[in-house]
């Protein structure tokens, strides 16, 4: 008779037999289907450094949701094509062919991505200016199929939009900007859009972001580490499939915690005292009556929104300070957060999201904040 250790043995054997036929199966199926691991290529930059030229360009290397053009021609003048790298680096043209669909970014001679406007608004429109940083600007997407056009859309001759918004801005800086514009475009309504990168963080923190993705662009630093993380596997399609699909779940995880670390007051204690200073600062601006908008990262609607207690933490600072608020992450529940990328490579708001966002912003606009719209 066998013993219970035998049959332990023997039913052990089986199911790792089991296993690594199942491996060999799935391994198979994948180099038959010629199936290849994604391969992620980030953004680039490419400029045209002749004087006078107000026009730059993200290159992309597929075009999924058809809002990209093709890369212009690059035969005349003083082009420099740049990586996604902080601070970014030179390559060579050559690889243009890499990423051939692109977004043109085009200033108004007033320093807008915007039309040109008149200095003042027509009579009897409500002329709003929309500040934030790269999703006001509308980064990734066409002029027309940004924030601001897409609020203006909704509101139609109710009110005239003009696009302050600047990559990279934080809180801080969005105010100046603001400040700075009130008398030069008579300015009389502000709508300034926060997302949770907005606000200052303390050198710890600062230095932890250079190890995990942002939520929001993929860049070359970290898909380098990605890479190298999966080599190992490269005999095997699917564990390379694998192992890279659980790098990016880890890293994203890793992410989220470090947004809500930076709205804990024990790690970013003295950032939030600024913040929530700037916030006051907001509400009590003289000349201009300010309403905030807080615009959700594109992570996981599918379920609950991993950053809405930051949110939540925003919107009860704002409040104590006097700014009326809305949260748009509420009008994304449900979507599926991929279409609403730019690129797998970006995780911008594509056309769909601010179109989305725009006509939540907009109702809101005319119907929760009375008078705001009153020319």
């Amino acid at each position: 008779m066998r013993t219970a250790s035998q049959r332990f043995l023997r039913r052990a054997a089986a199911v790792l037999l089991g296993l690594v036929a199942v491996f060999v199966l799935l391994e198979l199926v994948l180099r038959i289907a010629d199936w290849q691991p994604a391969a992620l290529l980030s953004k680039r930059s490419l400029l045209d450094r002749t004087p006078t030229r107000r026009v730059w360009y993200d290159c992309y290397p597929s075009n999924p949701h058809a809002e990209f053009k093709p890369v212009p021609d690059v035969s005349n003048g003083q082009w420099v094509l740049l990586n996604n790298l902080l601070p970014p680096e030179e390559l060579p043209l050559a690889r243009l062919a890499e990423t051939p669909w692109c977004v043109q970014y085009e200033l108004s001679s007033r320093g807008l991505r915007d039309a040109e406007r008149s200095v003042e608004p027509a009579s009897g429109v409500a002329r709003v200016a929309l500040v934030g940083d790269s999703f006001a600007f509308g980064e990734g997407v066409p002029v027309e199929k940004a924030l601001a056009a897409s609020v203006q859309s909704a509101l139609g001759a109710q009110g005239e939009v003009l696009n302050f918004g600047w990559p990279g801005d934080d809180t801080r800086k969005e105010i100046a900007r603001l400040e700075a514009a009130i008398e030069p475009f008579h300015l009389r309504r502000a709508v300034v859009v926060f997302i949770a990168n907005d606000i200052e963080m303390a050198p710890e923190l600062q230095h932890e972001q250079e190890y995990i993705n942002d939520l929001v662009q993929v860049r070359d630093a970290y898909l380098s580490r990605h890479r190298a993380g999966t080599a190992q596997f490269s005999w095997s399609r699917l564990l390379t499939t694998v192992s890279g699909y659980l790098d990016m779940r880890r890293v994203t995880a890793k992410t989220i915690q470090w947004y809500r670390d930076l709205y804990d007051p024990a790690k970013n204690g003295v950032a939030l005292q600024r913040f929530r200073a700037a916030l006051e600062h907001l509400a009590k601006e003289p000349n201009c009556r300010v309403v905030l908008v807080l615009y959700p990262l594109l992570e996981h609607f599918e379920g609950a929104y991993p950053l809405q207690p930051v949110h939540d933490a925003v919107a009860a600072m704002a409040r104590t300070a006097g700014l009326p608020v809305l949260d748009l992450a509420p009008a994304f529940a449900g979507q599926r957060t991929e279409d609403l990328w730019v690129h797998p490579c970006d995780h911008h708001p594509n056309g769909r999201a601010h179109a989305i966002a725009g006509r939540a912003l907009a109702d809101w606009l005319q119907r929760g904040v009375p008078g705001f719209l009153t020319p």
